[in-house]
């Protein structure tokens, strides 16, 4: 049988007619255009369902949306967490790409409650494996992108760091990439997820932007990706 996808995520994994009606969207048909994707088929996401041989069961990723929150659209919200499947079908693998969202933010890396990114996140991954004790959970760190302007095959080091601070602004203190990384990686090995750590790579994908992938891009991420995880059951 091919293995079903479903994927929880924010703008970067968005496209338009592929999430549910009331997401917002980033990939319009204008957006996708001006980045460069002809179709689905560009996107980071079914470029590894389709190499897997595949097929998608839900893409419930919403732009703009953060994993910390109480209410919807936050990514651990049981809205969001329970709605990966649909009356014909569940999925044996759920992909868990967020996090960018949180870093622009500043949302506090710990705390008791699911403001804070960690507390979030972990409440994310436990409640999707309590909707689909079956489904295998990939978390995936966010992988750096390059500023605007640079070539696709520039050198990954013109990308931000890790270590990256997002700029302070009132009495919110600086905040670094890596402390969110490492909240993902704490919650992968604490709840027996696959883990892909494209964040920890010496690479960065193509982007207008400075955050959202071209075409190219998603090819990047695809490839880091599937050189990392590929289903037992894969053909």
């Amino acid at each position: 049988m091919k293995p079903v996808f479903s994927i929880l995520g924010d703008s970067i994994s968005t496209y338009f007619g592929y999430n549910p009606p009331c997401n917002l969207v980033f990939y319009t048909p204008e957006t996708a255009h001006t980045f460069g994707l002809r179709s689905v088929e560009d996107t980071w996401w079914m470029q590894v369902i389709r190499a897997f041989g595949g097929e998608l069961c839900v893409n419930d990723s919403y732009s703009g949306s953060t994993v910390a929150g109480q209410y919807f659209p936050a990514g651990n919200h049981e809205a969001r967490t329970a709605n990966l499947s649909t009356p014909q079908s569940e999925p044996n693998y759920v992909l868990l790409y967020m996090g960018v969202n949180d870093f622009g933010l500043r949302v506090p890396y710990s705390g008791e409650d699911v403001n804070s990114f960690a507390t979030a996140y972990r409440t994310a991954v436990r409640r999707i494996h309590e909707s689909f004790p079956h489904a295998k959970i990939v978390c995936i760190t966010p992988m750096r992108a390059l500023p605007p302007n640079c070539a696709p095959a520039a050198d990954a080091a013109l990308a931000l760091p890790e270590t990256e601070t997002a700029v302070s602004f009132g009495k919110k203190p600086p905040m670094t990439r890596s402390g969110y990384f490492q909240a993902i990686r704490e919650a992968a090995e604490a709840d027996y997820c696959i883990l892909i750590d494209l964040a920890a790579l010496p690479k960065a994908y193509h982007s207008l932007d400075g955050l959202h992938p071209t075409r190219i891009g998603h090819e990047q991420i695809a490839r880091a990706v599937l050189e990392r995880f590929l289903p037992p059951d894969a053909p």
